[in-house]
């Protein structure tokens, strides 16, 4: 017997997440080999992020982008806010823009398509193009009873939940070093300023205070996804907030100095991509 299907009930859920997609062949503009979207929830309204555009050749621009949700007719406006890093060759110019996007999800997969603005006019450049992303979502698991008194279970800290601040990206080659090393010292005065770190979904440092002594880790670079997090997590303030830290990231021979800062309601985040 037949069954009718009922409709995906789409929700602000459905837009949050990492979308990889790209922009079509447009006049003027060179076209990226990948374009990466990665959009946060700030509320059921708005959206905050980044977007990640990679070309041939090892050039890059990564920018902060901030956007709203109209849940109504599945659409989004997302803006390019600031720049975080552009890396491009001689004579080539970057221009930030707005992202005109709706919605489509099936069970499985929802695509985001519609149009990018160029912010400026660009002389013999067109002022849109086409672009699409997509993401799998995945169906609700089964609800299973669970043991509530079992002492093995564990739940996702509230802290990781704040909004997520791109302060710094880096970029990672993986045939140059088999390890990030890592130092983490506190910015300034010492006022007992204290941490948690996270590396993607791995807990790294639990609660240390920082100092002028640094607390030092490595990380193997095989570890590192197309776009990995290096979430830096303030469990206290310090007498002098907000949470400030120091971090000397050296892969190879390239050394880095990243400042980050973080409060109770935000992270600061260092993102590493790989060339």
């Amino acid at each position: 017997m037949l069954s009718a299907q009922l409709p995906l009930k789409l929700t602000a859920q459905h837009y949050f997440g990492l979308w990889e997609g790209n922009n079509d062949h447009s006049f003027g503009w060179i076209q990226p080999r990948q374009v990466v979207l990665e959009l946060y929830k700030e509320n059921d309204s708005t959206i905050s992020g980044t977007s990640h555009y990679y070309y041939n050749g090892n050039k890059y621009e990564h920018y902060n982008v901030k956007g709203t949700i109209n849940l109504q007719d599945q659409t989004i406006q997302v803006s390019e806010v600031s720049e975080l890093s552009i890396k491009l060759g001689f004579l080539e110019t970057n221009a930030a823009g707005t992202y005109y996007l709706k919605l489509d999800c099936s069970d499985t997969l929802c695509t985001l398509r519609g149009k990018w603005k160029s912010k400026r006019i660009m002389i013999l450049a067109s002022r849109y193009i086409n672009t699409s992303f997509t993401r799998t979502i995945s169906k609700p698991a089964p609800q299973i009873p669970v043991d509530t008194t079992a002492s093995t279970i564990t739940e996702t800290p509230r802290a990781l939940h704040r909004k997520p601040d791109i302060q710094s990206l880096i970029e990672v080659d993986k045939t140059e070093s088999n390890l990030i090393n890592i130092k983490i010292y506190d910015n300034g005065e010492i006022d007992q300023d204290s941490i948690s770190l996270y590396f993607d979904d791995d807990l790294l440092i639990y609660k240390q205070k920082i100092s002028l002594e640094p607390i030092e880790f490595n990380i193997p670079v095989s570890k590192i996804k197309p776009i990995s997090k290096l979430r830096l997590i303030a469990e206290s303030l310090g007498t002098i907030p907000p949470c400030t830290a120091v971090m000397i990231v050296t892969i190879g021979r390239k050394r880095y100095e990243v400042s980050l800062s973080s409060d109770f309601e935000k992270n600061g985040v260092v993102e590493f991509f790989l060339k």
